[in-house]
């Protein structure tokens, strides 16, 4: 089990003697891991266990709760830690990865997540690797969706892989389907202006 430490709210007393508490405790013990660090007695997984060890050292501030979390919850909060790290472009603590699923997490029902699951290993070929990764694609879809500057219309994908097999064995003047349609809509409109202006 690994021990990480979170706010939590106490008297004004016990805040201003932590904060004075605090400092000598952190400097006493970066110097200790330094003497220790310098003489070789520390190895190469101290690197590793930096930020844990550092939590440690914080854990005697008043200001400060201790929680235990498994192996398995800390591996995934350092994976989270280095995605919010690389989203900021500054360093972050576990302390922000924690407020983060606290303040940005939304819950989805289970069977949705498996849905997404198995969408992802069927369609492996579209690129997702993580079931986050497609989350954050199908939301910003959405978004356009509903964002009322565009109106989609549904075509059977069976329906549109022949439009494209057939323009292309027809050599015909378009890129796709999709070019073809766009041109047509643009060609309809074109002749209904014309259509318009000769009313007048």
């Amino acid at each position: 089990m690994l021990r990480f430490v979170m706010p939590l709210n106490r008297s004004i007393s016990a805040r201003s003697l932590g904060s004075i508490v605090k400092p000598i405790f952190t400097f006493m013990g970066f110097w200790l891991l330094g003497v220790l660090w310098i003489l070789g007695i520390l190895g190469r997984k101290f690197i590793n266990l930096m930020p844990l060890i550092i939590l440690l050292i914080l854990d005697g501030d008043p200001g400060m709760k201790t929680l235990k979390i498994s192996d398995d919850v800390h591996q995934k909060l350092t994976a989270l830690l280095g995605e919010l790290t690389a989203q900021t472009m500054k360093m972050q603590t576990y302390q922000d990865a924690i407020n983060a699923l606290l303040s940005q997490s939304v819950i989805l029902p289970p069977e949705l997540l498996r849905e997404v699951e198995i969408f992802i290993e069927k369609n492996k070929h579209k690129g997702y690797t993580r079931k986050e990764e497609f989350i954050r694609q199908a939301i910003r879809f959405l978004l356009k969706w509903e964002s009322e500057e565009y109106e989609y219309i549904e075509l059977e994908k069976e329906k549109y892989d022949k439009l494209n097999e057939a323009l292309k064995e027809m050599n015909a003047p378009f890129y796709n389907a999709e070019d073809f349609i766009n041109k047509q809509v643009d060609e309809i409109l074109e002749k209904y202006h014309e259509w318009l202006e000769a009313r007048k």
